[in-house]
């Protein structure tokens, strides 16, 4: 049994127009799509084209600690601390802002401060008119920064997500309209299983009539599924929407969420498979209306039994 979300969006551009001019006197033939030399008319035609676009989406595998990051990493939190030496009680040089940009020198050694074990880093970062050298923990940096215009006031946020040290995941953002914000996602956990990395993903406007970002993790068995949608709304971070999937070897539940402007509806599937390798199956589509970046649910449909035979499903 295999598990999937699609999401789809198809645009057209506009095409190409012909354009066409009749020579006053042609002295050689002329040849279609080509212009003539000197002295001649020209005539241009281009033939109509229809050209589809799929919606990019961003996509960044947040992981709780990184063993290796590239040479530029940005501040994770405001006024994260520079300090001279690789050690927690080492002076201060300067206070970094959130979302700096921070050049990775090299990784140094690898400590445990708290709960947490984590490379130190030698840095070089430009505060102000002045740059300085020294070390950042890895808990105090990201190699991602997710830019987007998150509240469509015509300029991008940068979002940052990373991991704290009981493994939760952290949104936050860094609006220069605003303050600075961020939002506990929670940890992903199953059993004595958490989660130390997930996929999330940055899906554009025309996806669903707002930026969103989506959170995808996966137990370590492969069988549990969890997706989570975050808004930025009103200088605050939002879990937009959540749900979570899960299959096993005679049950399964999955979602297909379809986006339209501002609105939503999931199509529910609960499945078990029979005896004889059929698949019973109870269907529900729910409806969302979009308020004050949360999608609410509207209504439901009574639920649709149905079996799918064998043949079918194999």
């Amino acid at each position: 049994m295999s598990m999937f979300i699609l999401f789809g969006a198809i645009g057209c551009f506009d095409s190409l127009l012909t354009v066409g001019e009749k020579p006053e006197s042609v002295e050689s033939p002329l040849v279609k799509g080509l212009i003539e030399e000197k002295n001649t008319s020209s005539i241009i035609e281009v033939e109509k084209k229809n050209v589809y676009s799929i919606p990019k989406v961003r996509e960044y595998t947040i992981h709780h600690i990184y063993e290796s990051i590239p040479d530029i990493v940005y501040a994770a939190n405001s006024g994260i601390n520079l300090r001279n030496r690789a050690t927690a009680n080492s002076s201060v040089l300067v206070k970094i802002p959130l979302g700096h940009r921070i050049d990775v020198l090299e990784q140094d050694k690898k400590v445990t401060l708290g709960s947490r074990t984590d490379h130190w880093y030698h840095v070089r970062v430009k505060v102000g008119k002045e740059t300085h050298e020294g070390y950042l923990f890895g808990s105090t940096i990201t190699p991602y920064r997710i830019a987007e215009d998150w509240d469509n006031d015509g300029e991008k946020e940068a979002m940052f997500a990373l991991f704290n040290e009981r493994q939760e995941l952290l949104l936050r953002i860094h609006d220069p309209n605003g303050e600075s914000t961020w939002s506990n996602t929670g940890a992903y956990t199953d059993g004595e299983f958490t989660a130390n990395q997930v996929v999330v993903k940055a899906m554009p406007r025309s996806i669903a009539g707002l930026p969103l970002l989506k959170i995808e993790v996966t137990n370590e068995k492969g069988n549990i599924f969890w997706t989570k949608f975050a808004s930025y709304h009103h200088g605050k971070i939002l879990r937009a929407l959540e749900y979570v999937e899960s299959e096993t070897e005679s049950t399964y539940s999955k979602k297909e969420p379809k986006f339209g402007p501002k609105k939503l509806s999931v199509l529910s599937v609960d499945g078990m498979v029979q005896v004889d390798g059929s698949e019973k199956q109870s269907i529900i589509t729910k409806r969302y209306r979009y308020r004050n970046g949360i999608f609410l649910e509207k209504n439901a449909s009574a639920p649709i039994e149905k079996v799918v035979p064998s043949s079918i499903t194999n």
